[in-house]
This record gives structure tokens, C-alpha cells and sequence, in this order.
């Protein structure tokens, strides 16, 4: 993963290749919205709790402007996201990566 600048995230494929963010606070919120841009190729998004299970929250094709509600257990205090390239692609580009919490 490489950082262009603080408004995309460009990340090479290095077989199968992800991009984990770790250690979100949720501060109460159980009922979860993520949106991003993607693209250049496929992308699996999952969650995890504790580094090691993960839950699939949504994929995206090759261009795509996902939104992805998903719900966590009451009382989670933090979650990790992880984006796993799924489509042999050279390179990926993220753009605008929100995650939004009620």
C-alpha cells in the first residue's frame, strides 16, 4: 500500500492483497453504514472483531461507489475492516472511505 495524498488510498496487488484498517471505535453504535469509491478491479470487504473471524459486509466490481449496511453485536467496542483484492488486478484506487454509525 502506498499513500498518494490524504484523499485516496492507491494500494498494488501483491497476490490477493488487502488493506486492513484496525482499531475503529464504534462508541456505542450497532447499526453501521460504509461507503467508498473503488476502482481497478474486485473487492471483497469484510469486518472482524478480534483480528482473526471476518464477516463479508459487501463486494465491488472493477468502477463502483458502494454503499453497505451491515450490523454489529450490542455492546462492540471496535471493529476492524478489511479490503481484499478478489480479482487478479494490478492495482487498486479507493477513494472517499466513510464508515458512518447510528
Amino acid at each position: 500500500m502506498k499513500l498518494i495524498s490524504g484523499t485516496y488510498v492507491w494500494a498494488r496487488k501483491a497476490g490477493k492483497g488487502w488493506l486492513n484498517i484496525a482499531g475503529i471505535k464504534l462508541h456505542g453504535c450497532t447499526d453501521l453504514t460504509l461507503t467508498f469509491d473503488q476502482c481497478g478491479g474486485s473487492v471483497k470487504v469484510e469486518y472482524s472483531l478480534d483480528g482473526e473471524s471476518w464477516t463479508e459486509i459487501c463486494k465491488s466490481s472493477t468502477t463502483d461507489t458502494v454503499r453497505a449496511d451491515f450490523t454489529v453485536t450490542t455492546g462492540t467496542e471496535s471493529i476492524q475492516i478489511r479490503f481484499t483484492e478478489d480479482s487478479g488486478s494490478a492495482h487498486l484506487r479507493f477513494d472517499n472511505i466513510s464508515l458512518k454509525g447510528e
